[in-house]
This record gives structure tokens, sequence and C-alpha cells, in this order.
């Protein structure tokens, strides 16, 4: 409920009508996405498992809850960032200020808007050169589903159900990766429902 109440203060600050609001209202958190085809998207969660994509200015400023699991697709931005930099006295600019102390991911972006690397990342997301890809939907995001329906097994194979139309033929891969995270042998399961309801028995 404060979370809630917090984003309807902060949607009649910024001039929103009575819709837009109750839409607001129902946001779980904003988090980075992968499409598993090598795109990242800047973005937040609704409570009915709906995803909206923002660029990355606007993602900063919003006030929602950061609900990323760890920090991999925020280095994959970054990784991505600095391998399309062709110039390399500016890795080497970038990599001496990096080394000064911790940065957070978005000190580490404000620099690269700041010294002309990129202008913001468009709600089109940004793209992963081949060898930063990897396949990242896997027990981290389990768990994020897990963790947004409880235990109730129908949604969780719903909330799988997207993943699986957005992961198209990377599926079985997803839940081959999702298992061995888990501890388990995916060579057992037979057929994809299998291991669907072997990942639902290890997280819920």
């Amino acid at each position: 409920m404060v979370g809630q109440q917090k984003n309807i203060k902060l949607l009649v600050v910024v001039g929103k009508n009575v819709k837009e609001i109750k839409q607001m209202a129902s946001v779980v958190g904003k988090t980075i996405f992968s499409d598993g085809k090598g795109k990242l998207f800047f973005g937040y969660y609704k409570d009915n498992d709906a995803v909206e994509f923002v660029d990355y200015k606007t993602w900063k400023k919003l006030s929602f809850k950061d609900v990323s699991k760890g920090d991999t697709n925020k280095q994959r931005v970054i990784k991505a960032i600095v391998k399309n930099q062709k110039q390399f006295n500016k890795k080497v600019d970038f990599n001496m200020w990096a080394k000064q102390k911790k940065r957070t991911f978005e000190e580490t972006m404000d620099w690269f808007i700041q010294n002309g690397w990129i202008s913001n990342v468009t709600k089109r997301g940004i793209k992963e050169s081949v060898d930063v890809l990897s396949v990242n939907e896997d027990k981290g995001e389990v768990e994020k589903i897990a963790k947004r329906v409880g235990k109730n097994e129908i949604k969780f194979y719903d909330a799988l159900s997207k993943v699986e139309k957005r992961l198209g033929s990377k599926y079985p891969k997803f839940l081959d990766t999702a298992l061995k995270q888990l501890k388990q042998n995916p060579a057992k399961f037979k057929t994809n429902a299998d291991k669907e309801e072997a990942i639902f028995q290890s997280v819920k």
C-alpha cells in the first residue's frame, strides 16, 4: 500500500489523469529486461505481469523499487556500450575513471551520457555485441516470477508461457539452465511441462 501511494503521488505531481494514476499504482517495480536475442530494455512490471518499456532517462527518474535480481543485466548494458565504443583513448579514459572508486550503474550511465558516448537508451533497447551475449533468463527470472505470483501454480505457468513466447526456440535452453542452477539434472525430464513443474517445485 505504501508503494502504491508513492506512485500515485508521483503521477499527480507530473500531471497524469485519474485513469493513468490507477494504472501506474499497480506497478511492481522497475528492472532491465532481456529478450534472449541480444537486446536489453529498461522497463517495469505491473502486478498483472504486463511489462512496459521506457528509455533510460525516464527509467532512472522512476520512483518505483528496483527489483533487479543482482547486477547482471546492468553489467551487460555497460559492456555493450563499452564494446560499441571504437575509440581506444576514450576506453582508456573510462577505465581510469571507473577504477578511481566503485561506481553505481546510474553514475556509469550518466558518465557515458555526459562524455558523449550515448545520448540515451531508447525504449527500443540496446543491442549487445556477440561476445557479451549469454542466456540470462534462467534461475533469476524464474525466482522473480515466483516472487510475483507466490504459490499460485497456474499463475506461475502462465508467466512461463509468456517467457516461452518471448524466447521462442531458446526456451528449452532457458529451462535447462534454470534447472542446472537449481541443482537439478535437466536430462531427468522428458518434456518442457515436466521441467516447468520441477522448477515450480524448486522455487515455490
